[in-house]
């Protein structure tokens, strides 16, 4: 039996019903028209009978479809109501249409249940589709997945050298045409009029004669420059393989273009997505922020090459490739790493590639390589972790002690723990930075504080439903305990729904800065010529503001929509309120012995950061005077209107 017939035959009662009554509509019809033949009013019959019979072919053809089903029903009413209302009832045919029309009635309304019932379920789905697309475009854009050795598919090259290096820096051309046109046009003529002549001729003539001509003069002029982009260069490199005489390609693209590339399958994504507008609105929302996420250490990696090329051949530390197979002896090269058991330095995304083609086809993401670091505490998966328990992470030392940490804010971020260097484990990972130093921010304003669970859970993910947000927050404390080092990560304490940071037996100049302040902040300027030097070192010491690392770290993560950032400005103005008001008794303390010279530094570099500060001008105007600097001295004098 053919396909197209096979899909017309019934499927279950209902339908089952309604075909056999299009099939008993249209034998019937068929038989009454067969019997009006011959008869005088066959003529009316005949074109009922017609009728019925395409309403019950019509049936047959397209089912259960309301379009025929409707006018199906109705016709069996009038049947029905014609047999039993007409001069010779007959109950069996009006029985007969009556029950034609219930199967009618109840297999049309049980299609707009059954489509209004789809449609919701299509709603619902489409809604989670969007959904589950707006989170994952979220994680992309506030952390990029990594390319290394676990990522499925991947080329890795061990033990390379490096025989050849081609560096390519992109170029931005600008140029302008400037130019104008001059045209002239000259009109001639001339009139003669005639008055009162005889005959009855006119008595007015004129004539006009025109000559023109023109100068039409254009001038172009071009001027442009030429900048070289600097950074996040291209490059060739040709490495060779310790093992055998063979060579590999790899080519890296510059930052520049790879963020091109990215734009550019989010925009051609959008374009498929144009008939889903929320799906569309979403993907537009994050493509900037996914392409922002893109980053290359192609320029680090280009100095290192290009470094070991000067060393003699034999002599050239290895270097592991890992990447994108373009043909059999080239390779797009995803990330690089010196050595055996070195860093990997990211270069071309293919891990961000590949997601973002996953989810234009209507795939999961590809999942994250499991953490090379098993959980400290196996009885607790870190998927799973209960939301109460608090945060144990790996031991620090054999006997379980925590290493103290020397930090250091103002300025820029370093963090050191037993002489080892701890900055770069933190703010290599941006998610996990903006908590650490979130809640650290938030200790120095207040030792006491801490935050409950859903209010940082929404300073991380600002937009998301809450559910969403405590998930993805316990996955972060998770990496927190897992993948920062001991001395970091155990400090983050989680006591039920309140989290906090434990600075016990750290060292930060924050709070050193409050120490000196305490001391030296009531003197007036009276300082002992000892006091004088250390108060001048502890100054010299401190420069910058505090965390600059933080906003770029917070536009990263949430694009600087939480008011995470509110505390950070908070530490900001006490710290330099702090340094000024120090910088200014300093001033002071030199003027007080006399040393002028010495006073003006420090006083200018208090109205730098304080520039409305009226003891710091005077104090300054004043030393200004005794050096010499009587034209700094009006000036201040005019500003701050001193007498």
């Amino acid at each position: 039996m053919p396909g197209s017939v096979q899909r017309r035959l019934p499927s279950d009662v209902p339908s089952g019903l309604l075909f056999v009554a299009y099939v008993a509509t249209a034998f019937v019809a068929l038989g009454g028209i067969v019997q009006a033949v011959g008869e005088p009013d066959a003529v009316p019959v005949i074109l009922i009978g017609v009728f019925y019979v395409a309403a019950g072919l019509a049936g047959l053809w397209f089912g259960s479809n309301l379009f025929v089903v409707v006018p199906a029903t109705l016709l069996w009413l009038l049947a029905g109501q014609a047999s039993l209302f007409s001069s010779r009832p007959s109950y069996s045919w009006a029985l007969a249409f009556g029950g034609c029309s219930a199967v009618g009635l109840w297999v049309g309304i049980r299609s707009v249940i059954r489509d209004r019932v789809n449609v919701r379920r299509s709603s619902r789905a489409s809604d989670a589709a969007t959904n589950q697309l707006g989170w994952d475009l979220y994680k992309l854009s506030t952390e990029a997945p990594h390319t290394d050795e676990r990522l499925s598919g991947m080329a890795v090259y061990p033990d390379l050298r490096v025989g050849e290096l081609q560096r390519h820096f992109d170029q931005t051309t600008s140029a302008a045409i400037q130019g104008g046109m001059e045209h002239a046009f000259r009109l001639q003529g001339w009139t003669q009029e005639l008055h009162n002549l005889p005959g009855g001729w006119f008595d007015t003539a004129s004539h006009t004669s025109l000559g023109g001509g023109g100068v039409s003069t254009v001038q172009l002029g071009m001027t442009g420059t030429v900048a070289d982009e600097l950074t996040g260069e291209a490059f060739v490199a040709v490495f060779e393989q310790t093992a055998s005489v063979d060579t590999i390609r790899a080519v890296v693209p510059s930052e520049r273009q790879v963020r091109v590339y990215v734009g550019q399958l989010l925009a051609a994504w959008s374009a498929r997505l144009a008939a889903n507008p929320k799906a569309d609105l979403m993907t537009r929302r994050y493509a900037g922020a996914i392409m922002n996420a893109v980053s290359s250490d192609s320029s680090y990696v280009g100095d290192r090459l290009n470094a070991m090329l000067r060393l003699p051949a034999a002599e050239r530390p290895t270097v592991t490739v890992i990447g994108e197979p373009l043909d059999h002896h080239a390779i797009l090269v995803g990330a690089v790493r010196f050595g055996s058991t070195g860093p990997l330095y990211q270069l071309f995304p293919i891990a961000l590639v590949r997601a973002i083609v996953a989810l234009i086809e209507g795939r999961p993401m590809p999942p994250q390589p499991p953490s090379p670091l098993p959980p400290a505490n196996s009885t607790i998966d870190a998927g799973s972790e209960p939301e109460g328990a608090e945060l144990q992470s790996i031991p620090a030392a054999s006997n379980g002690h925590i290493l103290g940490l020397d930090i250091r804010t103002l300025g820029g971020l370093h963090i050191t723990a037993a002489g080892e260097d701890l900055t770069s484990a933190l703010l290599d990972r941006k998610v996990l930075s903006f908590l650490w130093l979130h809640l650290l921010a938030r200790t120095l304003r207040n030792p006491t504080d801490s935050i409950t669970r859903s209010s940082l859970a929404d300073e991380l993910s600002p937009g998301l439903d809450s559910s969403a947000q405590r998930s993805r927050l316990r996955g972060r404390l998770s990496e927190l305990r897992n993948e920062l080092p001991a001395a970091l990560g155990r400090r983050v304490k989680v006591e039920r729904e309140r989290i906090s940071l434990d600075l016990a037996d750290c060292t930060i100049d924050v709070r050193e800065l409050e120490d000196v302040g305490r001391t030296y902040g009531s003197s007036n300027g009276i300082l002992t010529s000892e006091q004088l030097a250390q108060l001048d070192a502890v100054l010299k010491g401190v420069q910058g503001i505090f965390l600059t690392e933080w906003d770029e770290i917070e536009l990263h993560v949430n694009s600087g929509r939480s008011g995470a950032g509110e505390v950070v400005n908070d530490l900001r103005k006490v710290t330099d309120s702090a340094i000024s008001a120090l910088l200014r008794t300093l001033g002071a303390g030199y003027l007080a012995h006399g040393n002028a010279e010495g006073a003006i530094a420090p006083l200018e570099r208090a109205l730098a950061i304080t520039p409305d500060d009226d003891r710091a001008a005077r104090s300054l105007s004043a030393a200004c005077v005794q050096t010499g600097r009587l034209s700094r001295a009006e000036e201040l004098r005019k500003e701050f209107s001193l007498v």
